[in-house]
């Protein structure tokens, strides 16, 4: 059975979206450039509304930490802290080669 340790949402939206302006990724805080595609999630943690814009880069490795783990809890705003845990000792060492990897496309 699996616990996460984070809020969860009381609503909660996620939609691709293209950028009609300049938008920062929550998650890496890069550039999402006008005319390209990023992902909205709209939601209400504790009684407060919230939005999170990610970059598709960022959606395809937090894609990839779910397929790897059957207990990831998402944390917007939280990606390169869970690559960087497990990146540093969970599982096998392919798995966290994997996830040294995509430790190493955040930071660029």
């Amino acid at each position: 059975m699996c616990y996460c340790n984070i809020d969860q949402p009381e609503a909660y939206t996620k939609s691709l979206r293209t950028a009609r302006k300049p938008h920062v990724c929550c998650e890496c805080y890069g550039n999402i450039e006008k005319s390209s595609q990023y992902e909205v999630v709209s939601g209400i943690w504790d009684h407060s509304p919230n939005r999170f814009k990610t970059c598709l880069s960022c959606v395809s490795i937090r894609d990839w930490l779910d397929s790897q783990d059957e207990c990831f809890c998402v944390a917007h705003g939280g990606l390169f802290d869970q690559v960087q845990d497990y990146a540093s000792g969970c599982g096998d060492d392919e798995f966290r080669l994997g996830a040294k990897e995509r430790e190493m496309q955040m930071r660029a």
